[in-house]
């Protein structure tokens, strides 16, 4: 195992890449899970309209679908 006295210092352009592979990886992960909770209320949604009866919560559940639509385009254009 190298000690750290052994080893060259890095570059502020490699810790800025390092950084920047990072934000992105935070950016990648925070979009699977809004695709996976839009997947998730996308079902219920489909689920719901099987027994033909909108409710109040239905309208509120398909807000919340765009909220998290929205969502995913802001992290998508980042």
């Amino acid at each position: 195992m190298p000690r750290i006295w052994d080893s060259k210092p890095k570059t502020k352009e490699e810790l800025e890449a390092e950084l920047k592979k990072i934000e992105d990886q935070k950016a990648i992960f925070e979009l699977q899970i809004a695709v996976e909770e839009a997947a998730i209320a996308l079902r219920d949604l489909y689920l719901q309209r099987l027994d033909d009866v909108v409710t109040l919560d239905d309208i509120l559940d398909d807000a919340a679908l765009k909220s998290l639509c929205g969502r995913i385009s802001k992290l998508k254009t980042r």
